[in-house]
């Protein structure tokens, strides 16, 4: 057929232009997010300042976590990745320039007071382009095709003068 012919055959797509793809798209690349452990303290009548001390004084944040935070998630502190577009201003500020291993807060937020350890920088929501390459190839060929086939049928039709007359 003519697109196999004239297009289809013409259309190379090269790894540069499959890692361009991935790194422009956040669905594939993923979004900057951090991996925290989290105290809440509820009703803070100086609470939060005593475990502030006592995280500072050298007591590891998880065992100051077990015994003073409000909420736990399955005994732990541990809230998992978070994408930083979904952390509130207040804690994305706190935890700005903050680097592993760092404690951060009090944060007060809607009426409660919340400690954070930043565990690590990353991402989060990604896939890996191991994972979706042939997918983006196909993407690639299919936008390149029909780009390749349109440039084409203007050439042609330039070239050409196709009259209908009714």
């Amino acid at each position: 057929n003519i697109m196999d012919l004239m297009v289809k055959s013409r259309v190379v797509i090269t790894e540069s232009m499959i890692r361009e793809y991935y790194d422009s798209r956040p669905d594939y690349r993923g979004v900057p997010a951090l991996h925290l452990k989290q105290i809440l303290v509820g009703e803070d009548d100086g609470r939060a300042g005593r475990i502030m001390d006592e995280i500072v004084s050298g007591t590891p944040f998880d065992d100051v976590a077990r015994r003073s935070s409000d909420l736990l998630v399955n005994g732990s502190c541990d809230i998992g990745w978070v994408a930083l577009d979904h952390l509130a201003p207040e804690v994305r500020a706190a935890l700005e320039g903050a680097s592993p291993g760092d404690v951060r807060g009090p944060v007060r937020l809607d009426g409660k007071t919340l400690i954070y350890q930043l565990v690590e920088r990353g991402t989060s929501g990604g896939r890996r382009l191991e994972d979706v390459r042939e997918e983006i190839v196909e993407t690639l060929r299919e936008k390149h095709r029909n780009e390749a086939f349109r440039h084409w049928l203007d050439m042609t039709l330039a070239e050409h003068y196709i009259g209908i007359f009714l």
